[in-house]
């Protein structure tokens, strides 16, 4: 054990072993960078030192490199001159490469196993049993999240508040690239690093739920779909059990499920993941083991909450029992699970793939709806998902009957077709700069109303946060 200053610690170094407080408790994993956030949060809780757990067989140091390994952490930047000082948190983008989607050899030997070989596997076995005992424990219990959660006031929000929300997304999407890179290698990890992405997420959450709902709608290149696709999915299945009433330490457990939800799919060969036409019997089956795949993996991670195991492998059943890999129906799916499967399939249709453009997020909506009438979707969360989101999901671009254009900043929970908007752009086609914009409460001004939905990206040039 090696103790280190907080004050010794240039922000922009890469932590390459686990750090610990004089209390025991774990701070910072391996591969993360730690940047000034990091040692500002922890001058606040009052820890000065970190306790560094270096193993024996591995040097007290990195050893420099001239080309470090594919999968090795960053090591630490030169510092900026003095000149040109570096950005603020805010202002810092994001550094992190897509995931590296390199396998450990046993992951590989998983990947050649047939459907009916992986639902025989004792995890698998273990999870049909408790679920046909009725051993899950899935209801909403004690006070609810839901209660605690204040909404911030647009006129409050400033650039560099906009701006730091924006950080925060880009630094959760680093560290999620980071843990699934770590697990896909074959490496045990802790789960600590995801339970502080989501309770960063669930502080930002009880604060500004809109804006967190609008960061959801930030998409990631294809090559980079899967950690933006899960992150997104977990704010998603944050606000949606919330409003059915969860307590915090189970909204908690809700997100870590839906930040692992599709660690399955890289074990499916691409080739099938990204196909264009029609999948063949042959090819669906293969697509049908990541549930499976999933939950193997997770027997890698330290420390898991047993329910986010029956959310992995239940994501892609549904209420009338025509889902995968067991067909199970409604009464035999865990709610967590039912929550995931409304953020996942949300989050997915609201992406462009390479085969078809993003539907608007109210076409989403409308098919979300539509399935639960076919008995696809619970109707229960997905009139949850509604009470934050409405018709017109928050960020939504609209067009007012005066001609109007604006975007949605809040959701009406009572008249899900008459959300509160911010005007971005006149009825004489002017755009309206930062000062100008106004909101306008629908629920209030029966006069007007919304005519349609645009794509997000209808209004080219104008900044994502403009109007919130």
């Amino acid at each position: 054990m090696k103790k280190l200053p907080v004050s010794s610690i240039v922000p922009g170094t890469a932590v390459w072993h686990e750090c610990y407080s004089d209390r025991g408790e774990l701070l910072l994993t391996p591969g993360t960078v730690v940047t000034r956030r990091h040692l500002e949060q922890l001058r606040k809780r009052n820890v000065f030192d970190l306790y560094v757990l270096v193993p024996p067989d591995r040097p007290q140091a990195p050893e420099p490199q001239s080309a470090p390994p594919k999968h090795a952490p960053s090591p630490a930047r030169e510092p900026a001159p003095a000149a040109a000082p570096p950005p603020t948190p805010a202002e810092k983008p994001s550094q992190s490469q897509p995931l590296m989607h390199r396998f450990a050899v046993e992951y590989e030997q998983l990947r050649l196993e047939d459907l009916d070989r992986l639902l025989r596997s004792p995890v698998a076995r273990q999870l049909d049993l408790s679920i046909r005992r009725g051993r899950q424990l899935d209801r909403p219990v004690g006070v609810s999240l839901h209660s605690s959660v204040r909404q911030t006031s647009p006129f409050t929000r400033t650039e560099a508040y906009k701006a730091d929300m924006r950080h925060h997304y880009a630094e959760m999407l680093d560290t999620l690239r980071d843990f699934v890179d770590t697990l896909l290698s074959g490496k045990n990890v802790h789960v600590a690093p995801l339970r502080k992405t989501v309770d960063v997420l669930l502080r930002l959450f009880s604060e500004d739920p809109d804006l967190v709902l609008h960061l959801a709608g930030i998409k990631t290149p294809h090559d980079d779909y899967m950690a933006g696709h899960m992150l997104n999915a977990c704010i998603l299945a944050l606000s949606i059990a919330s409003a059915a009433g969860y307590n915090r330490e189970q909204v908690l457990t809700i997100g870590v499920g839906a930040l692992l939800h599709d660690i399955g799919m890289p074990l499916v060969p691409k080739e099938i993941r990204d196909k264009q036409s029609r999948l063949t019997p042959r090819e669906f089956a293969e697509i049908q083991k990541h549930p499976v795949m999933g939950i193997l993996v997770l027997e890698k991670i330290r420390h898991l909450p047993d329910p986010i195991r029956y959310m992995l492998y239940q994501e892609h059943e549904r209420e009338n029992g025509s889902g995968y890999p067991q067909r199970r129906s409604s009464r035999m799916i865990h709610r967590f699970a039912k929550i995931i499967q409304i953020a996942d399939v949300f989050e997915a249709l609201t992406s462009p793939r390479k085969h078809r453009q993003a539907y608007t997020p109210f076409e989403s909506i409308e098919m979300i709806i539509r399935m639960s009438q076919r008995g696809l979707l619970s109707q229960h969360f997905v009139k949850a998902f509604l009470a934050y989101t409405s018709l017109f999901p928050v960020g939504s671009i609209v067009e007012l009957s005066d001609g109007r254009l604006a975007r949605v900043i809040h959701a009406n929970a009572s008249l899900f077709h008459r959300p509160l908007v911010s005007i971005v752009r006149s009825d004489t086609n002017k755009i309206l700069e930062e000062g100008e914009i106004y909101q306008l409460d629908l629920a209030y001004d029966e006069s007007i109303s919304v005519v349609r939905a645009l794509p997000p990206d209808f209004l080219k040039g104008v900044d994502f946060m403009r109007g919130f």
